[in-house]
Formats: C-alpha cells, structure tokens, sequence
C-alpha cells in the first residue's frame, strides 16, 4: 500500500533552484485526491504552470508508435513518445540541467485506449496519450512521480 502523501509535502525545484511548493501554485480545484492509490492527481494546466516554473520548454517532441496503429483489434490503441527538454541553467560543472546533473531532457512512452480513457475523453484517445506521456515526464523530472500524479 502506498504511503499517504499530503499535496503540501510535495516540492520541487523552480528554475532558478529554489524549492516551491505545489500548493503555492495548484489550487485545490486544480487537483483530486485518489483514496485507493493514496495519491494526489493534478490537472494538466497545473502540472503545465508547474513545468514552466520548473523551466521545462513548452515545446517537446512527439513521436508516434510505428509499430502499433489505432485499430478496433487493440480498442484504438494510440502511444506515443514524449520528450520534454529542461532550459533551467545547471550549476556550473554540470552538464545536465537544475534537476538533474547528467541530463536536461526526459523521454516517456504514453497511451491510451478506450479501455483505459474515462467516456469523456475517448474521442480524443491521441491526445489524451501525448497528454499522458508529457505530464508524467514532468513529473518524473522534477521527482515528484512518486507522490503527485
């Protein structure tokens, strides 16, 4: 079982290398609680406004899955490959970026189906991936997939 996790506890690193918290910049109408998983779930606008604080680019690269194309077989299947690309400044010695010494980019797979899009967004099952996949690269950045999704 997860440990429980207040959306207080959770920081991280703005641009310039000082800690923020996610409650200084995600209100609360911004985010839902997950009982089950123990878990905080923010809003794509928010993880974006955290990103941009962070000095994450807001242009990232999209790459399609070659191998696997949306079908009734695979319930419309779609993944994609975001990689988000840090322009914080790293401390001097470093290669990498504010948050993580040895790189400035990260690169996560992400998908979506109709069995795993809630109704309202099943239209939209490409985006919904890239959304996916650009918010938990983010996260993953920053450190705070472990606490915040």
């Amino acid at each position: 079982m997860a440990k429980e996790t207040k959306l207080t506890e959770s920081v991280f690193i703005n641009r310039t290398g000082q800690q923020m918290k996610i409650t200084d910049v995600v209100t609360e109408k911004e985010c839902w609680y997950v009982e089950k998983e123990k878990r905080w779930v923010l809003a794509h606008k928010a993880i974006q406004k955290i990103a941009a604080l962070a000095g994450i680019s807001s242009n990232y690269a999209v790459e399609e899955s070659p191998s696997i194309q949306p079908s009734y077989k695979n319930e419309l299947e779609h993944i994609v490959r975001v990689t988000i690309k840090c322009l914080a400044k790293p401390k001097k010695g470093r290669k990498g970026c504010i948050h993580n010494e040895d790189e400035n980019t990260c690169t996560v797979t992400g998908e979506a189906n109709k069995l795993n899009t809630p109704v309202r967004g099943r239209g939209y099952l490409r985006k919904m991936a890239e959304k996916r996949a650009y918010d938990i690269a983010v996260l993953e950045h920053l450190y705070l997939y472990d606490t915040t999704f």
